[in-house]
């Protein structure tokens, strides 16, 4: 069950992210949002780095490491969780 939340929340930190990339960064350092933002950033940036890496963004402006990591973690996800 902690595997499945933890996979739950991830999911959606991946969402929110691209959600926020869309709104894009014209929030004051000081707001809400941009701190949310920063946060969300921080937690999912180190597991974009690496597909990033191996899959650059399409025509050098739309990333879709986002969408890639929302596909492997909902495999993953099954894998583990169709296991248990």
């Amino acid at each position: 069950m902690l595997l499945f939340v933890a996979f739950r929340i991830l999911y959606f930190l991946f969402l929110f992210r691209i959600i926020f990339s869309f709104i894009g960064g014209n929030f004051s350092p000081d707001s809400t949002v941009y701190q949310i933002g920063e946060a969300i950033y921080q937690i999912t940036e180190p597991i974009l780095a690496p597909i990033r890496s191996i899959v650059p963004p399409i025509g050098g402006t739309m990333d879709i490491s986002p969408l890639i990591a929302l596909f492997i973690i909902r495999i993953i996800q099954g894998l583990l969780i169709g296991t248990l």
